[in-house]
């Protein structure tokens, strides 16, 4: 922003009128004209002094706060004794935050779309206490970024997270997720109602698939629900009454639900145990944590396979002996070529125990079960311990160790003490 010199009984230094302010924030001293204009450093909101003398704050063309001020030539004054005074154009006081740091002050925008004076010696002095709750349609939350929309009284927000993760928060607890973990991801209300996780080659990895008028949008609430509305107020859906499976929702009879729901399930079951590191990503998930990837299809494997059968699962108990051995640091010979540490780890399970009997890859709770989960696994998975079942075969000529295999699911040679099931990367 260009800066000229300064004016006489009012001791500020100018914007130039007209250029943008790329910046997030400026100090004491300055004076922001019509036409001028901070941006957060997340780039999702700006701060505008408009030409028709009103401030206002936007996320994307969309206003969520303002002062309802009105006078052509205004200016916004950042004072040197603290105050944040705008002014017409001919220095009589429009508004003003009626506040002081000898120290002088700093106008921001901040990255959760809340405008604060915060003084050099005395700290925040004002703050709009504002923050966009609603996603219109066109408009999206950028990944990268970490674009955000809240409840109106901040405790709840939705972000769209670098990881390519969409997380519904309660403070700093996750209660709604959808586990996308892909860079460069948008989430998008669309102008046909569908709100739509997309990757970064917009390909959609999850939808609601709920349409209506454009003109829809999705809006945080104070009670933790995020609602998408039509623009006569009709509830098209909502993340508490989300039913839709997670990214890349699996079909083929494995249990589906959010990362989170079937974390806890999972570890509800009192059907699984195993090594404290993975148990706990496990546990992690379950409060929230997303730190160390699960592949939401290895989530409902597991939860398929020890699920009672009243409620589609195989009622198994198992033992888990790896997970996501990339947040453990743990290599293998099968290196970091594995689908427990390549791409983030945790797309594969190990299962030692099988209902109490040690797992070798061929006894006979380990072809019960693969012969179980087999049929529901998703094309482009894969088994281990073929080697081990072959070996079998020919010492004992039964065909019972050789498992039929539809099209789109490998096995391969591992080691004899598990059950190694791993699918498509997500």
């Amino acid at each position: 922003m260009a800066l000229s010199g300064f004016i006489v009984g009012i001791g500020i230094l100018m914007a130039a009128t007209g250029t943008g302010h790329a910046a997030s924030s400026v100090n004491s001293h300055v004076e922001l004209y019509g036409g001028t204009t901070l941006t957060s450093d997340s780039g999702q909101f700006s701060l505008a002094v408009q030409g028709d003398g009103n401030v206002v704050a936007y996320f994307g063309n969309r206003p969520y706060w303002a002062l309802g001020t009105s006078s052509q030539g205004a200016r916004l004054a950042v004072q040197g004794d603290g105050n944040l005074v705008l002014y017409t154009s001919s220095y009589s006081v429009l508004w003003a935050s009626g506040t002081y740091d000898p120290a002088g002050a700093q106008l921001r925008i901040q990255n959760d779309g809340n405008v604060v004076l915060v003084g050099n010696s005395r700290g925040l002095l004002w703050a709009s206490n504002k923050a966009p709750t609603r996603l219109y349609s066109g408009q999206k939350l950028v990944g990268d970024n970490w674009w955000t929309i809240y409840s109106p009284n901040y405790r709840y927000r939705m972000v769209m997270q670098p990881d390519g993760n969409v997380v519904a928060y309660d403070g700093g607890t996750a209660i709604w997720s959808k586990h996308g973990a892909q860079q460069h991801s948008t989430l998008e209300m669309q102008t046909d109602a569908n709100l739509v996780l997309y990757n970064g080659s917009h390909t959609a990895l999850w939808a609601t698939n709920k349409f209506g008028p454009n003109g829809s949008y999705l809006e945080g609430q104070n009670d933790g629900n995020f609602v998408v509305y039509s623009p006569n107020g009709v509830a098209l859906w909502s993340t508490r009454g989300d039913t839709t499976p997670d990214v890349g929702g699996v079909s083929n009879g494995l249990i589906t639900g959010s990362d989170r729901d079937l974390a806890q399930k999972i570890l509800g079951s009192g059907k699984v145990t195993g090594d404290s590191r993975y148990i706990g990503q496990i546990q992690a998930y379950a409060n929230g944590n997303y730190g160390c990837h699960i592949n939401p299809t290895i989530l409902s494997v597991i939860y398929t396979i020890v699920a009672p059968a009243s409620n589609g699962g195989l009622n198994h108990s198992i033992y888990i002996s790896s997970l996501n051995r990339y947040c453990t640091g743990v290599i293998t010979s099968s290196g970091t070529s594995s689908y427990h540490y390549t791409s983030g780890g945790g797309h594969a399970v190990d299962i030692a125990i099988v209902d109490g009997v040690s797992s070798t890859g061929y006894t006979d709770n380990d072809l019960a079960l693969l012969r179980q989960i087999i049929p529901r696994l998703p094309s482009g998975s894969g088994l281990g311990q073929s080697d081990c079942r072959q070996k079998r075969y020919n010492q004992t000529r039964d065909s019972k160790y050789i498992l039929s295999l539809p099209a789109g699911i490998t096995q391969f040679s591992d080691t004899c003490n598990h059950n190694h099931i791993q699918v498509p990367i997500r």
